[in-house]
């Protein structure tokens, strides 16, 4: 299924602009296994949620598994 963005691009003759990571950073440990760096963008990613359901409810998510 397209997407309104896709569609535009298709429109105005602009083509996806895809790059691969190959290596990242984490912590000071050069990373290049592609199952690492998408667990690392996804723990990346959910602290920062974390971090925001934590000042908006004042509670942090485990808390309500206790």
């Amino acid at each position: 299924m397209k997407t309104i963005q896709d569609i535009a691009k298709l429109l105005t003759g602009k083509k996806k602009n895809s790059k691969n990571i190959h290596q990242i950073n984490v912590d000071g440990t050069i990373i290049s296994d592609g199952q690492i760096i998408a667990n690392s963008f996804n723990n990346y990613f959910l602290s920062i949620i974390g971090n925001h359901i934590s000042v908006a409810i004042g509670k942090k998510p485990i808390d309500y598994l206790h």
